[in-house]
């Protein structure tokens, strides 16, 4: 998923949340402690950082990727994280000379025509041109997700009082340890105050209610790169 605004993605958060889901649903043996896994769910902060998207499985933080706000270096992380299906938001397409201007870009364009499989337009606030796709749900919990995300500091303070054994029973996270869980609560203490709190209370305002309904659209490989 392509970030290019503080909590952007919450405009896309059932689609995230589904895909979260059936990566258990094909393979439940994912859920089992033998072979716990994430989603393999990475998020493009393009041209800063946005927030920290754990509470939707994006994790470990590595996968959180911050890239400058230039299409070759968005394209060239794409390309080396193997990304086969890609969320971007709307933005106005952009001419594509500037494969012209990297070294090797024409194979960084080629690469990515032959691996990306989709690639979907979503709207940061939950709506875009000419949709094909709705998804909208009434589950209390896939909107209580989106306010964990929105309050990091409710989390952090929720568990980092706990003890080693308390931590790891409550949370129950696959085979993670208590130092697992607490390197991940001392990344979400330190990346709190990336969003201010102002601006993520306007952005829970804004997400508010008791249906979501999200749209999305799908494009082409050339719409991506006149979009990256």
């Amino acid at each position: 998923m392509v970030i290019r605004e503080p909590f952007g993605s919450l405009g896309a958060s059932l689609l995230m949340q589904t895909c979260a889901f059936l990566h258990y649903e094909v393979r439940p043996e994912r859920r089992s402690i033998q072979k716990a896994q994430y989603p393999q769910i990475f998020t493009f902060h393009v041209g800063g950082t946005y927030g920290d998207h754990s509470a939707f499985d994006v994790s470990p933080p590595r996968r959180e990727v911050t890239v400058g706000d230039s299409p070759l270096d968005l394209l060239d992380a794409v390309n080396v994280r193997a990304i086969t299906r890609l969320l971007i938001p709307a933005v106005q397409p952009h001419a594509t000379d500037f494969i012209g201007t990297g070294l090797s870009a024409w194979s960084d364009e080629a690469v990515a025509r032959e691996r990306i499989k989709s690639v979907w337009e979503y709207g940061t606030n939950g709506t875009v041109a000419l949709s094909s796709i709705e998804i909208g749900s009434e589950a209390e919990e896939l909107r209580r997700m989106s306010q964990w995300v929105l309050t990091p500091e409710i989390t952090y303070d929720q568990y980092s009082t706990l003890t080693d054994r308390e931590l790891v029973e409550a949370l129950d996270i696959g085979p993670s340890s208590a130092g697992d869980l607490r390197r991940w609560l001392a990344v979400l203490r330190d990346r709190t105050g990336e969003v201010p709190r102002e601006v993520r209370s306007n952005i829970s305002d804004a997400h508010d209610g008791d249906v979501v309904v999200q749209q999305y659209r799908p494009l082409s490989v050339d719409d991506l790169h006149a979009r990256l």
